[in-house]
């Protein structure tokens, strides 16, 4: 079940998901140009496309999502994701969906973060409580 005025699209797979994503118009879709570089611990630099790295990131968290037109989340969730991966992403994308939105993109993303800590918190402190049950 989820919020009345909030309707989540669920993705069988991953590619289905990036093809919807790259069709919508989102403003974030358009500093996906170029290349990510990053050292690693080794001191060896890396270069990947924005694209490929959108890519990783999503396999590697096994759970994507965003958010369209403040009413709609998209979703993919891989087969070995975690309910509280699962939980993480959709608070993060519900943290978007309440006002006020910012339009600092940094501080959007935190006020999301936020919502997915809360979240993940919540699940754990559950965990713990549930286990305690007779």
């Amino acid at each position: 079940m989820t919020a009345p005025d909030i309707q989540v699209v669920e993705y069988d797979t991953l590619l289905d998901c990036l093809a919807a994503y790259f069709k919508c118009d989102i403003p974030e879709l358009k500093t996906l140009k170029g290349n990510w570089e990053w050292t690693d611990w080794q001191g060896d630099v890396h270069s990947q496309s924005m694209k490929a790295a959108l890519v990783t990131l999503m396999l590697e968290r096994k759970v994507w999502g965003w958010l369209e037109d403040k009413h709609t989340i998209h979703i993919w969730v891989d087969k070995s994701a975690t309910p509280k991966q699962v939980i993480r992403v959709l608070a993060h994308e519900l943290g978007h969906s309440h006002r006020p939105f910012h339009r600092n993109d940094s501080k959007e993303e935190q006020k999301a973060a936020l919502y997915a800590e809360v979240a993940e918190t919540a699940f754990d402190m559950m965990g713990d409580l549930v286990r305690k049950q007779p």
